[in-house]
């Protein structure tokens, strides 16, 4: 027996577009929701990740492990200054944060200058690179969030946690670049 083919009914362009939509609908119906997290849950966990996953330097570079431990205590800071409402901790947490970044960003660079692999030389410099980045990002949307005369700044929250996850992300590459 020959198959016999189905024939599909041609579909007017505006079905097609309503099929496709119901079909997106689908996907996103059982797609995983994206994990939303508030500003202080977001500095809270880079700063709970900073603490759990410390990197083991030599003795001559153990001015990293108190910077990033500096930085954990940093964003605990900012994490609780921005739950009181309070804009001069806050600020003043913003700017220490970005100061310690900074101090973490040369001393990658300078593990970048005996690295002998060029990927890991690569990955610290980039990594540095979007640490600055994000520490320059980061001061900014503080002093945004601290001036801001809404008591809850939803927008200027959502970015400074995507900022946080962000920045954590950067420094657990470069750290772990330093670990190789």
């Amino acid at each position: 027996p020959v198959p016999v083919e189905e024939k599909k009914p041609v579909l007017s362009a505006e079905e097609e577009l309503a099929l496709f939509v119901k079909q997106q609908r689908q996907v996103k119906k059982h797609a995983p929701e994206k994990e939303k997290y508030t500003l202080e849950e977001s500095l809270l966990k880079v700063a709970k990740d900073i603490r759990e996953n410390p990197v083991t330097l030599s003795e001559s570079a153990k001015k990293e492990d108190d910077s990033t431990m500096n930085l954990a205590k940093e964003l605990e800071a900012l994490a609780r200054a921005a739950r009181e409402g309070n804009r001069h901790n806050m600020l003043s947490a913003g700017k220490q944060i970005s100061l310690l970044v900074n101090q973490i960003c040369e001393l990658l660079k300078n593990v970048a200058t005996y690295a002998t692999h060029p990927l890991i030389k690569d990955r610290l410099i980039k990594s540095s690179q979007a640490l600055k980045n994000f520490a320059i990002q980061l001061k900014i949307l503080t002093n945004v969030k601290a001036s801001s005369e809404r008591a809850m700044d939803t927008d200027a929250d959502e970015q400074l946690g995507c900022l946080t996850r962000a920045l954590g992300a950067s420094l657990g590459e470069g750290m772990q670049a330093v670990d190789i």
